[in-house]
């Protein structure tokens, strides 16, 4: 991997101690949250408050318009070749596109806020609970959008800061509440979160403003204004039509189709799923490697590190995903039973599911993260038109509950890549998937999972075994290339 000026490899060392650092902090922290709200609100006020939260995570890809991808892609490159009022003026300029396009959003929200909570079977829709609503949604989005630029910069012992303060806020707030109050509702709970999250903003754009005004001068011009137009232009399309298949508009089709009680329940897998999501490595290391893989390739124009980079993720992604799919097949009701305070007794299956549908998904990730680097919007624009059957494969399977439901999300994600894999093969330049890695992790995760289903037991011993056989499988059969491990040699190597 070739050092560049600004993003050194000593520099991507430090910014992932730091990731790491404040990503388990949050993890911790976001999974006591999850924990302590379904034993606190009723199972009503709780679907109402993740069905918000659905809300909020629809705004994030809603109001980017292709905005986010552009910073992702573009501010690393202006970084690499120089200019610090360029990027001055672009990170600004990017900002208050980002706020006329919240406000347009949450002007449409209030408009038509009546017909949204009725929609979704909401029992409080007054006006303090819409204005906490969308106020929470403006600070939220902007929080995360700077938090974004900051990782774009490398600066991640900032992002990870801004980022962490919130659930270590909203964790500290709640206990408060019920010290002095002795009970929390969701109005509470949402003010409290908007307070939290003010604060992530205002810090963030602070550590932002100070890091680039640290920035050495130069002579660069800076990206054509057109590049970034047309390329923020087919990702918006991408988008609003991906819009669709978001959990945040599932969350909402299970609470209109179910109700808010299974909607809930829902929510609370899907969290717990989530969670786990952002530890895998396509998500833990996305915002670490893509200004990396950005600069590498403004310079070299080849795809050898990235392909590496991005197969040894992808099958990264399998093998902890392999072994959380073995343990929920042994303990997957009992785990759920535990984790909600046995709210929910029978979820097992359906997280096992969810997680299945993580294989699908993080490729699907690999190949939208190959296609931005390589400018490819316009075609990820039109594949993104394939997304809008997974909604409405969702909407019939839900007559067979949430085991449907799950099974219309595996069945979308295969198909959507499916269909880009398949157009990606006819390109020049294109990622090679390593296929046959990927299958000898799939099919020793298949054995054991068979072998376990084939015993009917789940006892400790039997779960210890099965782990240690997977472990033993994989060693044997090497999943991983040379030029994979000679990746994770040289970039941890001291």
């Amino acid at each position: 991997m070739r050092e560049t000026a600004h993003y050194r490899i000593t520099k991507f060392r430090s910014a992932v101690r730091h990731f790491f650092m404040g990503r388990t902090i949050q993890g911790v922290a976001s999974l006591l949250v999850t924990l302590w709200l379904i034993r606190l609100l009723s199972a009503q006020d709780y679907g109402e408050y993740m069905t918000i939260l659905g809300l909020v995570e629809t705004a994030v890809p809603l109001t980017s318009l292709g905005i986010l991808e552009a910073t992702r892609r573009f501010l690393p490159e202006l970084v690499q070749k120089g200019g610090k009022n360029n990027i001055l003026e672009f990170i600004v300029s990017a900002f208050l596109v980002r706020v006329f396009i919240i406000i347009v959003c949450v002007l449409i929200i209030i408009f038509y806020w009546v017909e949204i909570t009725g929609w979704l079977g909401f029992e409080k829709t007054g006006a303090k609970i819409l204005l906490i609503t969308v106020s929470f949604m403006v600070v939220v989005v902007l929080f995360r959008y700077v938090a974004e630029m900051l990782e774009c910069l490398l600066e991640q012992r900032f992002s990870q800061l801004a980022r962490a303060i919130l659930p270590v806020g909203q964790l500290i707030g709640i206990g408060a509440l019920i010290i002095f109050k002795g009970s929390i509702s969701l109005e509470q709970i949402l003010a409290l979160s908007l307070g939290v999250a003010f604060v992530c903003l205002f810090l963030s754009v602070t550590l932002l403003l100070r890091q680039v005004c640290r920035l050495p001068d130069g002579s660069f011009k800076g990206v054509p204004l057109k590049t970034i137009i047309s390329f923020a232009w087919h990702m918006a399309g991408a988008n609003v039509v991906q819009l669709v298949s978001g959990f945040g508009v599932l969350r909402m089709i299970v609470a209109n189709r179910l109700g808010q009680e299974i909607a809930g329940e829902f929510a609370f897998l899907q969290q717990l799923m989530q969670i786990v999501e952002r530890y895998l490595p396509a998500n833990l290391f996305s915002n670490l490697i893509r200004p990396m893989f950005i600069s590498q390739y403004t310079i070299s124009r080849k795809l050898v590190v990235i392909n590496s980079g991005l197969n040894l993720m992808w099958k990264s992604n399998l093998i902890i995903i392999s072994v959380i799919t073995i343990g929920l097949i042994a303990y997957g009701d009992q785990i759920v039973a535990v984790i909600s305070g046995g709210r929910i007794n029978k979820g097992g299956t359906i997280l096992a599911l969810m997680f299945i549908g993580l294989i699908a998904s993080s490729q699907r990730q690999m190949l939208e993260m190959a296609m931005q680097i390589l400018k490819r919007t316009k075609e990820l624009r039109i594949l993104a038109m394939v997304t809008t059957v997974l909604p409405i494969t969702v909407w019939y399977a839900s007559e067979h509950g949430l085991f449907g439901v799950s099974c219309g999300l595996i069945a979308g994600s295969v198909i959507w890549n499916c269909f880009a894999y398949g157009w990606m093969i006819h390109w020049q330049e294109r990622i090679e998937f390593d296929w046959s890695g990927a299958l000898r992790i799939c099919g020793s995760t298949v054995m054991i999972s068979m072998v376990i289903l084939y015993l009917e037991q789940s006892s400790i011993v039997i779960f210890g075994i099965s782990i240690l056989s997977y472990v033993f499988l994989l060693l044997f059969m090497t999943p991983f290339t040379s030029s994979e491990i000679g990746l994770i040699e040289k970039v941890f190597k001291t």
